[in-house]
């Protein structure tokens, strides 16, 4: 199970103080708690951070000294990071891992982000911008599935907040990545934050690449509706694709061509209700022997997902 951030709430309903004793009692009262010892107990556990294991909308911006960074991830590391795998650079807290044929990035979206209005804003910070990069050319070669994990939605169509603190308020690094990842077959982004599921389609202006889908559920369990729904359905920017179309008349059949507008980004699946709002990607676990093809193991709720795109299993080999 990946926890995407905000395992904690560092800052509700009034701020604990940049006391590394008092980030740590949050986390052993979550480890206290009999309902989530049943999950734990039964299950490996992987973390990222968020900004509530710091406080709202948190960017160290490159600094550690930046309050309270130093306090807060020291107490995320003992009780959280400790059982991840290995960072891929010491010291950091981003990493990766596989399963079976399916590969994992898992991205550290606080400790670099830049302030609002700096110049070249980045969520990721240079070096770690290059290790994904690094990662992803690497999966390619070696992964069915490669999966980017990012504690805020990449999608810009929520509102409100989420259009400065989530990928929405850093469109030139979004770009970018976005533009790698629709040369990648198979790139599928996990998110977390909002507290309500959607399942979103990112399309190319370019035919020839691959499309991105993103998985955003949060959280574990909560209040049964946000307060404040933003979601935009589509983006108002559209990819064009020249289509061909048979069509039978009295005279036979004629062959007519047209042009389709595809949106950049659409939501293609929506849970705002709900007291839990996971969504299952993998059950069984993969056994190497008899298979290494993760979609043999993915719940069908997914597959129905992805198969809207026409990504057959037989076309994910």
């Amino acid at each position: 199970m990946l926890f995407l951030g905000d395992f904690i709430y560092a800052d509700v309903p009034i701020y604990i103080g940049d006391d590394m004793e008092a980030y740590r009692r949050l986390y052993r009262r979550n480890y206290i708690s009999d309902s989530f010892r049943k999950i734990y107990e039964r299950l490996p556990i992987f973390h990222a951070y968020d900004d509530h294991e710091f406080i709202n909308n948190f960017g160290a911006s490159g600094n550690d000294s930046t309050s309270p960074y130093l306090n807060a991830s020291g107490a995320f590391k003992l009780y959280n990071s400790n059982a991840n795998f290995d960072p891929i650079v010491p010291g950091e807290h981003y990493y990766e891992f596989r399963y079976g044929d399916t590969a994992f990035f898992v991205m550290d979206t606080r400790r670099h982000r830049m302030a609002m209005g700096t110049s070249n804003r980045t969520m990721l910070g240079d070096r770690q911008l290059a290790v994904l990069h690094e990662w992803l050319a690497q999966a390619n070669g070696t992964s069915t599935f490669k999966f980017v994990v990012t504690s805020v939605p990449f999608t810009s169509l929520w509102g409100h907040d989420a259009q400065s603190d989530a990928w929405a308020g850093f469109p030139e690094e979004k770009q970018a990545l976005l533009a790698a990842f629709h040369t990648v077959p198979n790139v599928i982004l996990l998110s977390g934050d909002r507290h309500e599921f959607a399942a979103i389609e990112f399309t190319s202006p370019n035919p020839e690449s691959y499309p991105v889908l993103e998985f955003s559920t949060s959280p574990l369990s909560m209040f049964y509706i946000p307060f404040f729904r933003t979601l935009q359905m589509q983006s108002d920017d559209f990819a064009r694709r020249n289509r061909t179309m048979m069509i039978s008349t009295e005279n036979g059949t004629e062959v007519t061509n047209y042009e389709e507008e595809i949106p950049l980004e659409r939501v293609i699946k929506y849970i705002p209700t709900g007291n839990s709002k996971c969504y299952e990607v993998a059950g069984i676990p993969v056994k190497l022997r008899t298979s290494t093809a993760l979609g043999a193991f993915v719940v069908d709720g997914v597959k129905g997902i992805i198969n809207k795109f026409g990504i057959k299993p037989s076309k994910w080999f």
